[in-house]
């Protein structure tokens, strides 16, 4: 090797070095961003399917990381999606039943990281006035549930496993907050909803009421989602943003009583409610090949119930933004590539 040649392979190495060093310092572990903080505005739901953003906002995580988040806040994901299709927030946590939706339909949207996941978290409520005692009984009877979520999903899923025809029941679309009014009051025989308002629905229907889980029918994730274009335009923020959960998962696992206060504080929801309900959540910032699946069978679904026009399949990896996370926690990808 001449002296020249020499002179280029320690320069690249240098640079090399360099790089890293610098990519270590930009996301070390523990360190605080310098500088003003960079707005940005995260529509997330008032459940605990978005415990990691709470907690990363109330513990300063995200201001630690360099974000001034902005939360707007609501009932449902698919609401705080339409507020990221709407220019009002950059990003927003949802189920993946809305992303598959307004993707068929057209909107080019990213998955940045899963947060959540629950196969325990979804369930139908019915009055056995209605002449309702097992699944089969729902023949006939109208279903109250918010369309176009992961709830309507899940009744698809539970009624195709109890072989009950989609002609054999009556779908009543309607806000997830409106469903204990729907069924009380007699408008609908059953709900199919996630908690707390299955939870409250079953304590006020009592010996009144019966109820079906959605164990081992479907799991759902709650996920961060933003459009392509916004993630392509900021990547630094995303990181950033992704460090901020990974903090949030880490104070969740070493501290969960303070957590359940936090989740309580931010969601207003009664502190038994919660505490009832715990076991149900598991919290973690992933990317999964489950997801991947689910996704897939979500569009299939939709073509063939004209909630979105019929296409060729789509290939949803395209949907999920890997560069992130492999930055920030590359092991916990386990979509194959």
């Amino acid at each position: 090797m001449t002296g020249r040649q020499q002179w280029v392979v320690l320069a690249a190495a240098a640079l090399a070095l360099f790089i890293a060093i610098a990519a270590y310092f930009a996301y070390a572990p523990g360190r605080k961003h310098a500088g003003p903080p960079v707005e940005i505005t995260l529509a997330v739901t008032t459940n605990p399917d978005s415990a990691l953003v709470h907690v990363a906002q109330l513990e300063g995580y995200f201001q630690d990381e360099g974000l001034a988040v902005k939360p707007l806040t609501f009932t449902s994901g698919k609401a705080a999606l339409e507020s990221v299709l709407q220019g009002k927030a950059q990003l927003a946590t949802v189920a993946e039943t809305p992303i598959v939706l307004n993707i068929l339909k057209g909107e080019r949207l990213g998955i940045i990281a899963e947060i959540f996941s629950s196969d325990k978290n979804m369930g139908v409520v019915a009055r056995r006035d209605r002449g309702i005692a097992v699944p089969g009984d729902l023949r006939g009877k109208t279903i109250g549930t918010p369309l176009g979520t992961n709830a309507h999903y899940f009744f698809h899923a539970f009624r195709t496993v109890e072989g009950i025809r989609d002609s054999e029941v009556t779908l009543a679309g309607m806000a997830p907050e409106a469903t204990a009014d729907a069924l009380l009051s007699g408008r609908v025989d059953a709900v199919a909803v996630w908690n707390p308002f299955l939870l409250v629905l079953q304590q006020k229907l009592g010996e009144g009421g019966v109820s079906f889980s959605g164990e081992d029918v479907y799991t759902y994730t709650f996920n961060v989602t933003a459009t392509r274009d916004f993630i392509a335009e900021n990547p630094q923020r995303i990181i950033a943003l992704l460090r901020a959960l990974l903090k949030a998962e880490t104070f969740m696992r070493n501290e969960p009583a303070k957590t359940r206060q936090i989740v309580a504080e931010f969601t207003k929801w009664d502190r038994t409610l919660l505490d009832a309900l715990w076991d149900k959540y598991h919290f973690r910032l992933s990317l999964d090949q489950a997801l991947l699946v689910n996704m897939e069978n979500q569009a299939r679904w939709a073509m063939e119930t004209g909630l979105a026009p019929p296409q060729s399949q789509m290939n949803f990896l395209d949907v999920m933004y890997l560069d992130g996370l492999q930055t920030v926690a590359p092991e916990r990808i386990t979509i194959a590539r």
